[in-house]
């Protein structure tokens, strides 16, 4: 019912957008540089599964000799006018925002408010294939090929666009942008399309065996916190509570306490994402457990063959 109300502002939102891209694509300069850009992106406001499918991209390349570097805008952290490489040891989520943190654990990565910039420096400092981490909608910078990730449980919502549903722009007008799509989970949702639809799974890859049948306590900062929770009880732990923040949650001292409250009070262990780990004080990461998780494709090889040869063909 909301949704129906809301949809009027869905349209204004959706018109103001097209003008905005419109307006940016006439003033920049696109243009294909040495090594391929490829755009990992969604349709839907977060909680779609694209930095696990970056990761998973990322070592997959590598595996194949290639090497990757990602380049992400940096979400949350100080905005970067220039392209800044992400060192893991000194810079924290505050400075890089926490997917930018959480990619760098797996292959170079960059933050910049220009993505073009980025790759380019990314190339400079030897990349072969550029990974940006969102930015479907970015109309600022080249895309030789574009992913589209969806959660196959989830799909598109009740359909509507920001803010009465979670849509950042019409499916259909994603889809024609993009090569293929990378649909994750065992949900019952497919996209009406005719590109190649390549099935996923998200796989909880942290041995949580010492703390089945234990106390424990959750808490994130994702777009879609139950996903996280609801994957916990599947692996037979017993959540005595669970606390969801907003997207990108940066942890204050007062959100800290409470947890620590939470967990002394029923002798309980804290869980959380890798995502929100990157983004806690050292001193209160070795009280909590950090429960990673891993993307695998459903044909690995076959979807390898076919990047390849989309890159081949440009």
């Amino acid at each position: 019912m909301h949704g129906r109300l809301l949809a009027p502002l869905g349209w204004i939102y959706n018109g103001f957008s097209t003008l905005h891209r419109k307006w940016q694509a006439q003033r920049t300069k696109l243009e294909p540089l040495s090594a391929p850009i490829i755009c990992i992106g969604n349709v839907t406001a977060g909680g779609a599964g694209k930095t696990p499918t970056t990761r998973m991209l990322s070592a997959m390349l590598k595996i194949a000799g290639q090497e990757p570097h990602c380049v992400s805008r940096g979400y949350g952290g100080e905005p970067q006018t220039s392209p800044l490489r992400i060192d893991g040891n000194t810079h924290q989520a505050a400075q890089v925002g926490d997917e930018p943190l959480l990619l760098a654990q797996t292959c170079p990565t960059w933050v910049s408010a220009d993505r073009q910039a980025a790759a380019k420096a990314a190339i400079k400092e030897g990349a072969s294939i550029v990974l940006s981490d969102d930015g479907l909608q970015n109309p600022t910078f080249h895309k030789d090929i574009s992913l589209l990730v969806m959660d196959s449980h989830y799909g598109i919502g009740n359909g509507q666009l920001l803010p009465s549903g979670p849509l950042r722009e019409p499916l259909r007008k994603a889809l024609k942008r993009c090569a293929g799509v990378i649909l994750i989970g065992d949900g019952t949702y497919r996209p009406p399309t005719e590109l190649r639809i390549w099935p996923a799974t998200l796989n909880t890859v942290t041995d949580l065996s010492d703390y089945k049948n234990k106390p424990a306590f959750a808490f994130t900062g994702l777009a879609t916190p139950n996903k996280f929770f609801d994957g916990l009880r599947k692996q037979g732990i017993n959540l005595l509570g669970e606390i969801a923040y907003s997207d990108h949650h940066t942890y204050s001292p007062s959100d800290i306490a409470l947890l620590l409250e939470k967990s002394e009070e029923e002798q309980a262990t804290l869980l959380t994402t890798a995502k929100d780990y990157v983004k806690l004080p050292e001193t209160f990461r070795e009280r909590v457990v950090v429960v990673d998780v891993k993307l695998t494709l459903d044909q690995p090889k076959e979807f390898l063959d076919w990047l390849q040869t989309r890159i081949a063909h440009g």
